[in-house]
């Protein structure tokens, strides 16, 4: 059974990848790509410190019956990952490792990880393959990446709402619905533009 979500998974982990500058803007968007571009947060805090924080939505697999399992464990189980890095005057990179960020819900307070005992079994099984797909198809930077699970039920990223992850004396904050929501954009491409 997993074997069906790794090939999922793999194929999501390249929309994952942070884009090249931060100038760059999408010409036909699809709601994937809407949904990739802001569940993303890249935040430069200084020339020599990085962090990354992503928010693994159930809109960052495409809609198909063979995915839906997927995409609702994902609705239930918020995956999020970070990476601190540290950049050397030559450009390379150290990562250090994340502590556990918190996510604060609006209205509902913080929440904080989830331990792997508190998951079911099959949730564990695809955020498993999906912490390692992801951490691979990141290059350098999955190397640094750390990934931590939250109860999901509270945020629903195609509804009215709002959250924070907060990591490192900062808060990451996130609107729903998200870009990309099917409700939101539709299913085919947005007009050149826009």
């Amino acid at each position: 059974m997993l074997g069906r979500y790794w090939t999922i998974l793999l194929a999501s982990a390249a929309i994952l990848m942070p884009p090249l500058t931060a100038e760059a803007r999408q010409w036909r968007a699809t709601p994937m790509a809407l949904a990739q571009d802001y569940v993303q947060i890249i935040d430069q805090r200084s020339p020599g410190e990085l962090v990354i924080v992503f928010w693994v939505s159930p809109q960052l697999i495409q809609q198909a019956p063979a995915n839906e399992r997927a995409r609702q464990l994902l609705a239930k189980n918020m995956v999020v990952g970070v990476v601190h890095a540290d950049i050397s005057p030559g450009g390379s990179f150290t990562y250090r490792t994340p502590a556990a960020p918190t996510v604060d819900v609006a209205l509902r307070g913080p929440q904080t990880n989830l331990p792997d005992s508190e998951i079911e079994p099959i949730a564990l099984g695809v955020i498993e393959v999906l912490r390692q797909s992801l951490g691979q198809a990141l290059g350098p930077a999955g190397k640094g990446i750390r990934w931590f699970t939250f109860d999901g039920s509270n945020v629903n990223s195609c509804r009215a709402g709002a959250f924070a992850i907060k990591y490192a004396n900062e808060a990451y904050t996130f609107e729903t619905p998200i870009p990309g929501c099917d409700h939101q954009r539709g299913t085919g491409n947005i007009p050149p533009g826009r």
